[in-house]
């Protein structure tokens, strides 16, 4: 797969095969997928967002939120890199900083609900 920017991106069944083994909590195995191909297709935003919540559930949010922060590096138009970095910063008591992630959230898509 091709993005219009010439960017690849992973085939839809390697992404599938991350995110099955991270909804059956098999989140080492969703961790080396995430990060075997993150070394193949290092600025895909989603990659960095799904590795980002493997290590949020395995309560690494400093690892979390530097996976997110390489998402929104990636594609700053993503709210969901946005308000995961927010929930990992208030799991890390930064409070103000979450709150700022949330508002740069709605701010790139207005009708973001989860961020309200």
């Amino acid at each position: 797969m091709t993005f219009q920017d010439g960017h690849s991106a992973p085939a839809r069944d390697e992404v599938e095969a991350v995110i099955a083994f991270y909804n059956n909590g098999e989140l080492e195995a969703a961790h080396s997928a995430a990060t075997a191909l993150i070394e193949k297709f290092p600025g895909n935003s989603f990659l960095h967002n799904i590795r980002g919540a493997v290590n949020a559930r395995q309560d690494d949010q400093e690892s979390a939120a530097a996976d997110f922060r390489q998402a929104i590096d990636a594609d700053p138009n993503f709210p969901d890199a946005y308000n995961n970095l927010g929930v990992a910063l208030k799991n890390l008591g930064r409070l103000e900083e979450a709150v700022e992630k949330y508002v740069q959230a709605i701010s790139v898509k207005q009708d973001y609900a989860e961020a309200y």
